[in-house]
């Protein structure tokens, strides 16, 4: 007597052969999809570095605008950290600063072996009364 499900003919599953020949198709899939997620990663960190350096790029303008002299432009830059476990630097120049009334700041900010990541130009307004004021200092307040 048989069951009802029985067909009886031997065939109730997968042999042995077929779930090997399925498992190793299965990894030949894996490895083929594996060089794009690690590269998606990598433009991932690179993105995630780059937006960073727009972030920091823009708080520095940020500061610049609000304490606008010319000692202040002129201590802008230095070391940030880029959110992760590396640091960014960043380098802020205001030339002739002292002789105009808007200035054309230039942050650029680079990785630890100077590739640039991101520069910007901003114009701020310095104040004929404050050009040479000296007594305030921007990374004093961060």
């Amino acid at each position: 007597m048989t069951d009802a499900g029985d067909s009886g003919d031997g065939d109730g599953g997968f042999s042995l052969v077929e779930v090997v020949v399925a498992m190793m198709l299965l990894a030949l899939v894996a490895i083929a999809i594996l060089p794009a997620l690690v590269s998606g990663l990598q433009v991932s960190i690179g993105q995630a570095q780059k937006s960073a350096a727009i972030r920091i790029a823009n708080s520095v303008i940020e500061d610049a605008r609000s304490e606008p002299n010319c000692a202040a432009i002129g201590a802008l830059g230095g070391s940030e950290s880029d959110g992760r476990d590396g640091n960014l630097q960043v380098k802020a120049s205001a030339p002739d600063c002292a002789s105009k009334t808007a200035v054309d700041l230039t942050v650029t900010v680079s990785t630890a072996d100077d590739t640039t990541l991101h520069t910007a130009h901003a114009l701020v307004y310095v104040p004929r009364s404050v050009r040479h004021d000296t007594t305030h200092s921007i990374r004093a307040q961060r």
